[in-house]
């Protein structure tokens, strides 16, 4: 795990720590574990990390919700086909996962 912090006094044991975006993508690659490399946000981490994805893994869950962070509304127009679709619920609640590719 690579976490990205603007925190110098942070500490994240048993993960590497980075600064930004571009540093975490570089520690992961460094890593060559041999799987593909996840980005998790914050929202300035999806809207970074956008350019350097070819799939998106999105859970739409069927409610509304209150905040003052989004993922960006304009993914759709770079991430254009849905090569996967599944309908659920958990304890009540319906939510959609998506894989969608450039």
């Amino acid at each position: 795990t690579v976490v990205i912090s603007r925190d110098n006094q942070k500490v994240f044991p048993g993960a590497e720590v980075a600064r930004s975006l571009s540093e975490a993508l570089a520690v992961a690659q460094g890593m060559n574990w041999g799987g593909p490399t996840w980005v998790a946000g914050g929202e300035w981490i999806y809207a970074e990390g956008l350019a350097a994805c070819q799939k998106l893994y999105i859970t739409r869950i069927e409610a509304d919700y209150e905040g003052d962070r989004y993922f960006p509304k304009d993914w759709s127009k770079t991430f254009t086909r849905c090569t996967w679709s599944r309908a659920g619920q958990q304890d009540g609640l319906n939510y959609r996962f998506e894989v969608w590719e450039r």
